[in-house]
């Protein structure tokens, strides 16, 4: 098996977990099946039924948990755009009709609550699987992307790059600097939203534990200085790629049609870090839901590389 089919059974594997996870809204779902589709066309199959028992049904009284289920599991071989895009529908209309499982509840918090380690820190749900999992691209990504969460601070952020390195050898590389990874700066007056959005794209060449720690000095600083003045109204527009949000202001992430039904992000005492240059709105927003959908989003950034 190549290494593209491997990655694009973990894409397939995240999505169908996604559909288990009430807090995943379906409009995002379809979303981000198409984001999947024009970063990776071979990711959906033909439709397929090898009997009757296979096939799509098209009577909503006979859909159970059971249905749900089998259908997921017949997606699994048949990841066919027919398939998904009934597995949404059959979903949605469970959530309608408030069916234990499907019903958003209370947003989760960002770190899993498990019982902390030594340091009071526990990692989140999604870095503990991927450093289970043990690929380094991935977890690396994973580490990035947390910096995107404004409800991480910094000392949650040292903390998770020392778990994971304690844990993952080789994990970070020697601190080099090369023709797409200059030098850190150390001037705070030089930290603006763009050096950041620099840096970031440096670390993705150079994974050192210096240029980890300066991003997190830089997204701190970011964050105080956005604190200290009145934050301005986001607006509802979609950010051009590959440019980040001010770190001044809230994201103006654009949500998809049906965003208003997810739940309402947690108040922020600080704005969130700059988007990750070449992010969509529908990625952001993913990211910001965690969960599977989250997963989703570090496997195609790792991926892609």
């Amino acid at each position: 098996m190549t290494t593209d089919t491997t990655n694009l059974l973990k894409m397939r594997k995240s999505f169908l977990e996604a559909l288990n996870d009430p807090q995943s809204d379906t409009g995002l779902l379809k979303d981000m099946l198409k984001e999947l589709k024009a970063a990776y066309p071979g990711i959906v199959v033909a439709y397929g039924a090898e009997d009757e028992q296979d096939a799509i049904g098209t009577t909503p009284s006979s859909w159970n948990e059971q249905y749900f289920s089998r259908q997921k599991k017949l997606a699994e071989r048949n990841f066919s755009q027919e398939r998904l895009e009934h597995l949404m529908q059959v979903r949605e209309l469970f959530r309608q009709q408030g069916r234990k499982g499907f019903v958003p509840g209370a947003r989760k918090a960002a770190v899993d609550p498990a019982p902390a380690l030594d340091n009071g820190y526990s990692p989140s749900t999604n870095l503990r699987k991927f450093v289970d999992e043990g690929d380094v691209p991935t977890i690396r990504m994973a580490l990035t992307v947390e910096l995107e969460d404004s409800r991480r601070d910094a000392r949650t952020m040292r903390a998770a790059l020392a778990w994971a390195k304690s844990r993952v050898p080789g994990l970070c590389e020697p601190y080099a600097e090369k023709a797409f990874a200059r030098a850190v700066e150390r001037d705070r007056q030089q930290w603006t939203e763009d050096y950041y959005g620099t840096q970031a794209v440096y670390l993705d060449t150079n994974f050192s534990e210096e240029r980890f720690l300066h991003l997190v000095d830089v997204r701190e600083h970011l964050r105080q200085q956005g604190a200290a003045k009145p934050a301005a109204p986001a607006a509802p527009t979609r950010p051009a790629a590959p440019a980040r949000a001010p770190a001044s202001a809230p994201r103006p992430a654009a949500q998809p049609a049906v965003a208003a039904a997810r739940p309402a992000q947690p108040p922020h005492r600080s704005p969130p870090p700059p988007a990750r240059p070449g992010m969509s709105p529908v990625m952001i927003a993913a990211l910001l839901i965690g969960g599977a959908l989250a997963v989703v989003v570090i496997l195609m950034l790792a991926f892609r590389k």
